[in-house]
C-alpha cells in the first residue's frame, strides 16, 4: 500500500513542537547554509542538522533518500570545479583550468544542498499534513493556498509508493529495469511512467469532484477539529533559530567569516 504522508510517527522532543517554530527552523538552516560557502562552516551546518534528524529518530527512516543525495553531493564536487575560478591553480584538464578554491567551494555547494534538503525532510517527516495546514491558517495564509500545498506533500509520497508497485509489476512479468542500454532503460522506464501519470490524473479529477460536492471554500472563515498553541518550547526555538541567524550573518556580513570566494553566495 502506497505511504499517504512523508510523516513518520515517533516520540521526540522535535516531533511534539509546533509546526510554526519548526517551519521557522527550518527557514533559519537554509539562511545559515546561503550564507557561507566554506566548506568547514557547510559541513558544520549539515552536521548539525545530522545531530537534529537524529534527536527525531527518523535518520533511518531516511534511507530511501541516501542514494539520492549522495549522487546529488557526488554530482556537485565533480561539475562545480569547472565553472568556478579560483586564485590556485591545481591543475589543467583540457580546456578547463581547475582551481583549489573552485574544488573547496564545490563540496561546500554539496554540503549546502544535502543540508537544506535534510533539513526540510526533518521538518516534513516529523509534522503532520493536518497539523501544517493549521499553523499556516493561523499565520492567515487562504485556505485555497493552504490545500494545494497540503495536497502537494499528499500527492508525492503516494506517488512514489504507486511508482514502485508498478516497477514489482513490470519486474514480476519478466522487465529488467537494469539492463541494457541507456535508451532501452528509457523506453522501459517511459512504460513505467505511462500508468502513473493516468493513475494520478484519475486522482486529481476524482478529487476536484469530491470538494466540489462538499463545498469546497464556500465559506471564508473555516472551522478546525482541533486548533494548535504555541508553548515556551516552541517559542524558546523560534527566538533562539532567529538570534543564531542574525549571529551567524554578522559574522559573514560584518567580520567576513566562512567566506572562500567574495564574488559567489
Amino acid at each position: 500500500m502506497a505511504q499517504e504522508t512523508l510523516y513518520i510517527d515517533k516520540r521526540s522532543i522535535f516531533h511534539g513542537l509546533d509546526p510554526r517554530s519548526k517551519f521557522t527552523w527550518t527557514l533559519c538552516v537554509w539562511i545559515w547554509a546561503l550564507a557561507f560557502n566554506h566548506p568547514l562552516w557547510n559541513l558544520t551546518i549539515f552536521l548539525f542538522v545530522l545531530a537534529v534528524g537524529a534527536t527525531a529518530k527518523i535518520l533511518k527512516d531516511l534511507s530511501f533518500i541516501a542514494y539520492g543525495l549522495t549522487s546529488i553531493f557526488i554530482m556537485a564536487v565533480i561539475l562545480w570545479p569547472f565553472f568556478v575560478q579560483g586564485s590556485t591553480l591545481l591543475r589543467k584538464i583540457g580546456p578547463f583550468n581547475i582551481y583549489y578554491e573552485s574544488v573547496l567551494y564545490a563540496f561546500s555547494i554539496g554540503f549546502r544542498i544535502v543540508s537544506m534538503v535534510l533539513a526540510g525532510m526533518v521538518f516534513f517527516t516529523t509534522t503532520k499534513v493536518e497539523d501544517f495546514a493549521v499553523a499556516l491558517r493561523k499565520l492567515r495564509i487562504p485556505y485555497s493556498v493552504i490545500f494545494g500545498i497540503t495536497m502537494v506533500f499528499r500527492f508525492f509520497p503516494t506517488m512514489i509508493g504507486e511508482a514502485s508497485l508498478i516497477s514489482s509489476a513490470a519486474k514480476a512479468r519478466g522487465v529488467d529495469l537494469k539492463e541494457g542500454s541507456l535508451l532501452e532503460k528509457a523506453r522501459k522506464r517511459i512504460a513505467i511512467m505511462s500508468p502513473l501519470i493516468v493513475t494520478t490524473l484519475r486522482r486529481v479529477i476524482d478529487l476536484s469532484k469530491a470538494i466540489e460536492a462538499r463545498g469546497f471554500n464556500a465559506k471564508k472563515e473555516r472551522t478546525f477539529l482541533y486548533t494548535q498553541t504555541m508553548k515556551l518550547k516552541d517559542w524558546l526555538l523560534v527566538v533562539g533559530s532567529i538570534i543564531l541567524t542574525m549571529l551567524l550573518l554578522y559574522i559573514r556580513i560584518e567580520l567576513g567569516l566562512g567566506v572562500l570566494l567574495t564574488s559567489r553566495l
